[in-house]
């Protein structure tokens, strides 16, 4: 069956997104295997946040997820870091869900198109009643590119806590 044709519901399009979803994961978690991080700014505070366990929403922007996955993707912090995403109803989300789901990260289906009240819904549970942070793509991945979407603000508004922005940039990358 061709990828185009593979839809999450079934079984053999559950299998081919199995399969692309391990086959990334292994991907980077090789790739961030060769990554070094330097946080030029804040190390102290992002510590601070990640081992007290407080909810906060990081957010990071959607052309940097990958970076981002191969930085959280680390075996030393995600033993200290539990942490939710979300993403689309659509293949490439439930990609990401296959990639991510064995790390541990909970993963709240929904995107600003489809599913998006629900999904806001679930994450002000997750913060809130499982104190658990949240990393989200504030600009999504239809964009517009670095144009901070109001689904994060809303949620760190009915939640009462705080928006903290991540910036993966590395040196010397491809394009």
């Amino acid at each position: 069956m061709p990828l185009t044709h593979a839809t999450p519901e079934s079984s053999s399009g559950r299998r081919i997104l199995g399969i692309l979803g391990a086959a990334a994961r292994g991907l980077i978690r090789m790739v961030g295997m060769t990554l070094r991080f330097d946080v030029v700014e804040g190390r102290e505070r992002l510590q601070q946040l990640f081992s007290s366990g407080r909810p906060v929403v990081y957010v990071v922007w959607h052309n940097r997820a990958i970076v981002s996955a191969c930085w959280l993707s680390s075996p030393r912090l995600r033993k200290q870091l539990r942490m939710a995403i979300m993403a689309s109803h659509s293949r490439d989300g439930q990609i990401v869900a296959n990639i991510t789901k064995p790390w541990g990260v909970r993963v709240v289906r929904g995107s600003a198109t489809r599913g998006g009240q629900a999904a806001l819904r679930e994450l002000h549970r997750v913060v809130t009643r499982e104190k658990m942070p949240v990393f989200l793509a504030p600009d999504g991945p239809k964009g517009p590119k670095f144009q901070f979407k109001l689904g994060v603000a809303v949620l760190a508004q009915m939640a009462n806590i705080p928006v903290v922005p991540i910036g993966l940039v590395p040196q010397e990358n491809w394009r």
